[in-house]
C-alpha cells in the first residue's frame, strides 16, 4: 500500500513538472531553455536570449507572446529570411549587426535598451549566432544604464550568454569605468 501511494505521488509530481515545463515554454518563464535555439533561454519572463533561432522557434516564441526580435548577427550569418518570418508572425524586427565589440556603440546599446522592458512593450528576443555578443551587449548595458560595477556587469553578461568574449568585455568595462 505504501508503494502504491509513493508511485501515485511520483506520478503526480512528474505531471506537475511536465505541466510547468509546457507552461514555461508558452509563457516565457525565467531560466527555461528555448527549443530550437543554441543557448536559447528566457533570462526574465519578458526577455529571451540565444543563438540564431530557426523559423520554427520563432513561431513558438510568437505563440508565447514575443513581440520584438533583435538580431545582432552580421548579414552573412543570417541563414534565412528572418525578417520576413518575424514580420509575417506579427512581430517587430530590428537588425543591428555586430561584427566586433566596437560595433556595440552607445547609440546601439541605447536602441537595444529602449526596446527592453520596462522601457519597451512586450516580450523581446535578443540573439546573435551563439549568444556571446548578446552577453557582451547586456554587460555593457548593465554598466552604462544600471550603474553596474565591472564585476556585476560581467555577471549580467554571463547570464545572457557571454563566453569567449569575456576577457575583451572585461577590459572594455574597466576602460569605461575610469
Amino acid at each position: 500500500m505504501k508503494n502504491f501511494f509513493a508511485i501515485l505521488l511520483l506520478v503526480g509530481l512528474a505531471g506537475a513538472l511536465l505541466s510547468a515545463a509546457v507552461l514555461a515554454g508558452k509563457s516565457g518563464i525565467k531560466g527555461v531553455a528555448i527549443e530550437g535555439m543554441r543557448n536559447g533561454q528566457w533570462v526574465t519572463a519578458d526577455v529571451a536570449v540565444g543563438g540564431a533561432p530557426s523559423a520554427d522557434s520563432l513561431k513558438a516564441l510568437a505563440e508565447a507572446g514575443l513581440g520584438v526580435v533583435i538580431n545582432l548577427q552580421t548579414a552573412r550569418e543570417v541563414a534565412f529570411d528572418e525578417k520576413g518570418v518575424v514580420e509575417g508572425l506579427g512581430m517587430t524586427y530590428l537588425h543591428l549587426p555586430v561584427s566586433s565589440l566596437g560595433d556595440l556603440t552607445d547609440a546601439m546599446l541605447k536602441t537595444i535598451h529602449s526596446v527592453l522592458p520596462p522601457q519597451g512593450k512586450g516580450k523581446v528576443l535578443v540573439h546573435c549566432a551563439s549568444s556571446n555578443r548578446v552577453g557582451a551587449a547586456f554587460a555593457l548595458m548593465a554598466q552604462r544604464f544600471d550603474g553596474a560595477t565591472v564585476f556585476e556587469a560581467m555577471e549580467v553578461g554571463g547570464d545572457h550568454g557571454l563566453k569567449s568574449l569575456e576577457s575583451k568585455v572585461a577590459v572594455l568595462l574597466r576602460e569605461r569605468a575610469k
